[in-house]
């Protein structure tokens, strides 16, 4: 009796292992355990690629850009980032691509992939990182590309390298894009980015309030490149 009953049990594991099994093996369940803690489902929609970008819907995807540094991105609504004072002890929204060598100007990994805005606009954006180096929504930028977007209201302050879009940028394209709002720095700010090496900023507009101690750019504070159709209004 007693051996029947193990058979019986036995069997009864059995089956309920292979039932496991199968519904793992299904490829809607592979697909959904692969999504799970990956880079993908931080976004809305998309896989970084040019023809599939990672889709940004709130400013908590906009933060999660710093996961990939070299994907293509897209933003499919207006984003009101208010909640950014709050966030980091105070610091706020962290540059997607932060200086990583303060004082040398030159960022490990910075932003190489795009940000296409659509048009949309990204508001009440706030960065208080007095300390820090390569402050700005992006931050260091390199053979990247910036198109489309609006920067409102901004509230940004760093120290050295600051920018509204951009810190320090090599052979960027910067497009079609507006910053207006609040920038300080001690040194070396500019309301599109603080330095552009080799890059082109084309049809773009800022209006900001700057304070610096020294070196302020309306554009940008120090250039070598191309700046097309631009206009600054800044105080």
């Amino acid at each position: 009796m007693k051996g029947d009953k193990l058979r019986s049990l036995s069997i009864i594991l059995i089956l309920i292992t292979t039932s496991l099994l199968i519904m793992i093996s299904s490829p809607e369940d592979l697909s959904r355990i692969h999504l799970v803690g990956s880079s993908g489902a931080s976004f809305a929609d998309g896989n970084g690629t040019v023809g599939n970008p990672y889709q940004i819907s709130n400013v908590s995807q906009l933060q999660n850009m710093s996961e990939d540094l070299e994907a293509h991105y897209l933003l499919i609504n207006d984003i009101d980032a208010s909640v950014t004072v709050n966030w980091n002890s105070g610091k706020g929204f962290l540059p997607v691509a932060p200086d990583k060598h303060p004082g040398d100007g030159y960022s490990a990994s910075p932003f190489t992939g795009s940000f296409e805005g659509q048009g949309f606009s990204i508001s009440h954006l706030y960065q208080k990182q007095t300390d820090g180096e390569g402050i700005g929504f992006i931050g260091c930028i390199e053979d990247g590309f910036v198109s489309n977007v609006s920067l409102l209201d901004v509230n940004i302050t760093g120290r050295y390298l600051v920018g509204g879009i951009g810190s320090i940028m090599w052979n960027p394209v910067i497009r079609n894009c507006e910053v207006a709002g609040i920038i300080k720095g001690y040194y070396a700010i500019g309301g599109i980015a603080a330095f552009n090496d080799g890059g082109m900023i084309e049809n773009c507009s800022v209006s900001c309030n700057m304070t610096a101690s020294q070196g302020v750019g309306g554009i940008v504070y120090e250039n070598s490149g191309g700046i097309t159709d631009c206009d600054s209004q800044c105080n």
